[in-house]
């Protein structure tokens, strides 16, 4: 948000192209497509308006790994038998001999745990799944990463961009001792300015990337894509983010455990959700139907998570109804449970008793804890 303010400030001033800042627009799309403006692209939806994905199961382009079962979970994007190539989108064959819409070479599907328009809950599901985007331009050796801050401006490497506060428009304050810590992203020597990109000529003569006129660097203590070191160090650098994550309730807290930070309650309670089953390359018993083990099991020590009457939806963040007439709290479609053994912030006794292995811990990214679960 901080690089949201200062990109829109810089573009009130920046300008090249005959005095103003190039407008940036999707790529063609074939018809029933739709495509939802945000930071770091758009992303795709159906004529309905339910978001597409892509897997990560899908090695060959062209041809799709996801049938049967799988496709039961991650329904294809269905092609018409006459539908026509636009642009970067082609028309595949499917094993029953339908034709399915593919981006780049990567088949497009629906996710049936999403319940309404604009869900994202198929979005890294198993660590195979993600949205289909159109990113937005960008120059070679200049990419998006997905961290913890949202979708950040990267280099080739996936390497966190940042800009510095002390910039001005088109020029760098950053130069000697600075440039040893904060690294300069350079542009080759035939590199055009574009859309959003353009080009700062610094004071040793090289050029360097600047988005929507704001200089770009690299951090040199991050050393592996998606770290973000840099966020925090200095109050006048800022990682480059283009897209924030999702909002969470303002009652949820993020506590720090030896396996990394997980999300609470207000009261530093653990939450909990089911685990996903993974079979047949998709996901079976996720979504806002799974069965809430404080109906179905006596006594259980899975306590539901209550949402209160003025409780609102946010981001991923969903309210779900009970069997017992009340409302729950739900992530990405599934309910979220406290457990009785839990009694200080950090405890994650849940996932050590007897049927923890079916429950996982939510950590600040949205996956569930490595290890745990079936």
């Amino acid at each position: 948000m901080k690089l949201a303010r200062a990109f829109a400030a810089a573009a009130a001033l920046f300008a090249f192209s005959g005095g103003v800042v190039l407008a940036i627009e999707p790529a063609p799309a074939p018809p029933g497509v739709k495509l939802d403006k945000h930071g770091h692209g758009w992303i795709m939806a159906n004529e309905k308006g339910m978001t597409l994905y892509t897997t990560i199961l899908d090695q060959n382009p062209g041809k799709s790994a996801c049938n049967d079962a799988c496709a039961k979970q991650w329904p294809p994007f269905a092609a018409a038998a006459d539908a026509a190539p636009v642009g970067d989108f082609s028309v595949i064959g499917r094993n029953d001999g339908s034709k399915q819409w593919a981006y780049r070479g990567k088949p497009l599907y629906a996710f049936a745990g999403d319940v309404g328009p604009g869900n994202t809950y198929g979005d890294e599901v198993g660590q195979q799944w993600n949205t289909a985007v159109m990113s937005i331009p960008t120059p070679a050796g200049v990419t998006i990463s997905k961290t913890l801050l949202g979708h950040v401006l990267a280099d080739g490497k996936g390497l966190t961009l940042y800009t510095y506060e002390k910039d001005s428009v088109g020029k760098s304050a950053c130069d000697a001792k600075c440039a040893r810590t904060w690294m300069p992203v350079l542009a080759p020597a035939m590199a055009d300015a574009k859309g959003d990109w353009s080009l700062v000529a610094r004071n040793d003569g090289t050029r360097q990337w600047a988005y929507q006129g704001k200089p770009v660097y690299r951090y040199s203590v991050d050393v592996r894509a998606t770290e973000t070191r840099g966020e925090g160090v200095d109050p006048k650098w800022h990682a480059a983010v283009v897209e924030p994550p999702p909002p969470r309730p303002s009652w949820v807290t993020i506590q720090g455990i030896d396996a990394g930070e997980i999300l609470a309650t207000a009261e530093g309670l653990t939450m909990y959700t089911r685990n996903a089953r993974r079979g047949g390359g998709g996901v079976v018993g996720a979504g806002p139907n799974a069965p809430n083990c404080g109906d179905e099991c006596a006594g259980s020590p899975w306590q539901p998570l209550f949402a209160k009457p003025d409780d609102k939806p946010v981001g991923n963040w969903s309210i779900v109804d009970r069997a017992d007439g009340n409302k729950q709290w739900a992530f990405r479609g599934q309910p979220i449970y406290t457990h009785a053994l839990d009694k200080t912030p950090g405890d994650t006794r849940g996932i050590r008793t007897g049927d923890g292995r079916l429950f996982g811990t939510l950590m600040r990214n949205g996956q569930q804890m490595p290890g745990t679960g079936v």
